[in-house]
């Protein structure tokens, strides 16, 4: 019994190495696989990233800017137009151009000049001296007619003397016109020509459908109320046609009351 027993010692030995000899090679072969699987699989190519949204980081920069007491870009914008249109409504005066047949030239009183309805405007020149407090040899071509703002160029020799704008006029002079009428004027520095120049075009662009809009609707309202007067004319007219026949029918029942006794 004793022989025994060593022999299945031994036998139980001898199968404990043989499986700690085999659990290493089936873990190699294992890996081996795995890495063989990897290479004769399909290439996948890694997802891009998401692209960012558009105006995103313009749209922080903006909310950490108002958030800070800043200005976004359109409060700038707006605050840059309100400028250049203060600037030619509050007026200057220029040398205007004319051609040698005409009359006219010399100092002028240029302005932009608002309707108090805000439902037109108009660029206007006149003598800078008013007499009497009125304005004198006062011309005007309507901002939604000007079709032209712009620097001087050669087309416009006929206005200077000497065959055409030198390059130094052509800083200093700009021109306008609209509805057969065309003036040039010249300033006394080339960027209070440039700033008129942009001033004006301002207004042309961002003040004339205002005015238009705020027309539309006045004349709608002017509408309206005519038609609201109409209606009470006609009203009132057919109550006095019914107290008038109300009264024939009162005065014929006393009439015949009046009868028969």
């Amino acid at each position: 019994s004793q022989m025994l027993g060593i022999d299945r010692c031994c036998a139980v030995e001898s199968f404990i190495g043989v499986q700690e000899v085999a659990q290493p090679l089936a873990s190699n072969d294992g890996v081996r696989s795995a890495e063989a699987s990897r290479r004769d699989a399909p290439r996948v190519d890694p997802q891009p990233a998401p692209a960012k949204k558009k105006g995103f980081m313009s749209g922080l920069v903006g909310s950490i800017t108002v958030a800070m007491g800043g200005k976004t870009e359109e409060e700038k914008l707006q605050e840059e137009s309100e400028k250049k249109l203060e600037l030619v409504k509050g007026g200057s005066i220029f040398t205007r151009r004319v051609k040698s047949s005409e009359k006219g030239g010399g100092a002028v009183w240029l302005e932009l000049s608002v309707d108090e309805d805000e439902c037109g405007a108009k660029i206007q020149w006149r003598n800078p001296q008013l007499v009497l407090n009125r304005a004198v040899n006062q011309e005007r071509i309507e901002l939604d007619a000007c079709q032209t703002i712009r620097k001087a160029t050669p087309s416009d020799a006929p206005f200077f003397p000497n065959g055409g704008p030198s390059p130094r006029e052509e800083q200093l002079c700009f021109v306008l016109s609209g509805r057969g009428k065309t003036a040039v004027f010249e300033a006394h520095s080339p960027e209070v020509a440039e700033a008129w120049v942009a001033g004006l075009k301002e207004a042309s662009s961002a003040l004339v459908p205002k005015l238009d809009a705020n027309r539309q609707k006045k004349l709608a309202d002017e509408r309206r109320q005519r038609e609201m007067e109409e209606r009470r004319a006609t009203r009132d007219a057919r109550r006095a046609e019914y107290a008038k026949a109300g009264m024939s029918n009162t005065a014929r029942i006393m009439a015949m009351g009046t009868g028969r006794k």
